[in-house]
């Protein structure tokens, strides 16, 4: 963190401003203004100036926000975008779907038998 400003207008924000070293995922100037809350009761960042820190960032109207729960070591933050290409599979969903159309299509068919086989009135 280079430095913090005040936001015009507004009691409970600060302005973050960030030397950005690498980005993870999108783009980003060599300077980066985050705004956020103050203090620890605000969920403002707890940084300090020139530490080097990971930022999950939100855009919103085109101002940056972040805070406390966004921000991990720097080297956590790398060590998880390693991993960011790996395929996902969730085996277990796939089961119980296959599972639940399986069913659904049992019991269409024996639906379907019943009323083509079913007792003459």
């Amino acid at each position: 963190m280079l430095r913090t400003e005040r936001v015009p207008g507004v009691r409970d924000s600060l302005d973050y401003v960030f030397l950005v070293d690498q980005v993870v995922k999108g783009k980003l100037g060599r300077e980066v203004r985050v705004r956020s809350g103050i203090g620890a009761a605000g969920l403002g960042f707890s940084v300090r100036r020139d530490e080097a820190t990971g930022v999950l960032l939100n855009r919103d109207n085109g101002v940056w926000f972040g805070g406390r729960c966004g921000q991990i070591t720097a080297g956590e933050l790398v060590v998880a975008t390693r991993d960011e290409d790996a395929p996902i599979v969730n085996w277990g969903g796939i089961v119980v779907g296959v599972l639940v159309l399986g069913s659904g299509l049992y019991f269409c068919i024996r639906q379907i038998r019943r009323k083509r086989y079913g007792p003459a009135p």
